[in-house]
């Protein structure tokens, strides 16, 4: 391994560690409701795929279903989740309440803000380090998909 290779391993674990750092330090207020990063993007696979059971969800968020179903308690005990099903015919599926789409569409709003940043200084790059980048991105997200079984 070349001297500079190792210098950009290091730099992409840097960046890994950042987002991560980001994403555990967050925290939605939404009226007297602290919504933590987990628990939103819960709420995102509950909005994508509505009556979703926690199987699915598990499956979809690469997590267990021990973790969901924590997850899942504390939502509804927020009010932003509600369950419904669970008879012995049918599994338990979640929906959003009328808060947990408020919440979603807060943490959207709040994300875009925050990402403004990062969209004016992708706007500034050249065409050509533009396509290094994003093809570097797409490159790097697909090898990580594949180690981590995803695809």
């Amino acid at each position: 391994m070349r001297a500079d290779d190792r210098h950009l391993l290091e730099r992409i674990q840097s960046l890994g560690g950042a987002f991560v750092a980001v994403e555990r330090d967050f925290v939605l207020h939404h009226g007297d409701v602290k919504l933590h990063a987990s628990e939103i993007h819960l709420m995102k696979a509950v909005a994508f795929d509505p009556g979703g059971n926690a199987t699915g969800l598990a499956q979809r968020l690469g997590i267990t279903k021990g973790a969901v179903s924590q997850t899942m308690t504390r939502l509804v005990k927020k009010g932003v989740i509600r369950k419904e099903g669970g008879s012995a015919n049918n599994e338990l599926r979640v929906v959003l309440t009328h808060s947990g789409y408020q919440a979603l569409k807060t943490f959207h709003r709040q994300t875009a803000t925050q990402w403004k940043d990062i969209a004016d200084y992708v706007e500034a790059l050249s065409p050509e380090e533009y396509q290094a980048v994003t093809g570097f991105l797409t490159r790097l997200r697909t090898f990580l998909e594949c180690l981590s079984g995803k695809l």
